[in-house]
């Protein structure tokens, strides 16, 4: 699981792992700097309308609440969150973990880091208000019994907030077939299956409703490339 975006972040290599639920990492080097791609034009066209909304989820939350990010990575943004909240950054990947727990915390941030093993989340029943994913989904097949576990820990009222490329638009497996292609191939290795559980508009709203959540909206972001979705736990 991650934060940081398969969209220009997710490195592979010649010695590879799976993690975020599928994916592939590098034990080299390149993993942890490649995350910074993010920010950079022009991979940020992919993901700044995601860090925005899920600030406005952030932001929509009233008092002090507990916040998972499920997949945190480098646990980008988190400067520009609400620092009301108290924060807990998930990830598959012990390394991630490692860094993250020994890196200094933004002042006045209530932060911790957790290792999860990808089949459950090491918190009580109905101990969240809102759990939030970005580029995760993708790389969990099935991914059911993935958000029945984040169901299970949200309070009533509480909600899930994810991103996922948008693989029902014809943009992205243009561009992820051409331009991120070749970027991976110099990089040493290819996005070809990289992404197990593919995502459009009305797939990923039934999928949400089946697990039992209410109230999805899904929305693209600008271009097309990605879609995301907030909903309820009942």
């Amino acid at each position: 699981m991650s934060g940081a975006s398969d969209v220009g972040s997710e490195t592979g290599g010649r010695s590879a792992t799976p993690a975020r639920g599928g994916g592939a990492v590098s034990h080299s080097s390149d993993y942890f700097s490649n995350h910074a791609n993010a920010e950079r034009f022009p991979f940020s066209v992919y993901h700044a309308p995601i860090a925005s909304f899920m600030r406005r989820e952030l932001e929509r939350l009233e008092g002090a609440r507990d916040v998972v990010n499920l997949g945190c990575g480098f646990f980008p943004g988190l400067r520009t969150m609400p620092p009301r909240h108290r924060y807990v950054g998930a990830d598959i990947d012990a390394r991630v973990v490692e860094a993250m727990s020994k890196a200094p915390v933004p002042h006045g941030f209530d932060v911790r880091f957790v290792h999860v093993d990808g089949a459950t989340l090491p918190f009580a029943d109905a101990s969240v208000d809102l759990v939030f994913a970005t580029e995760v989904i993708e790389h969990v097949d099935p991914a059911d019994g993935w958000l029945a576990e984040i169901r299970r820990v949200l309070r009533s009222g509480g909600r899930i907030a994810l991103s996922t490329p948008n693989y029902g638009s014809w943009q992205l497996p243009l561009v992820e077939s051409t331009f991120l292609e070749a970027v991976a191939r110099l990089q040493g290795f290819s996005r070809k299956g990289i992404h197990p559980n593919r995502y459009g508009k009305e797939r990923l709203a039934r999928e949400l409703a089946a697990a039992g959540f209410a109230d999805a909206r899904v929305t693209t972001t600008p271009l097309q490339f990605a879609l995301c979705v907030a909903a309820t736990r009942p």
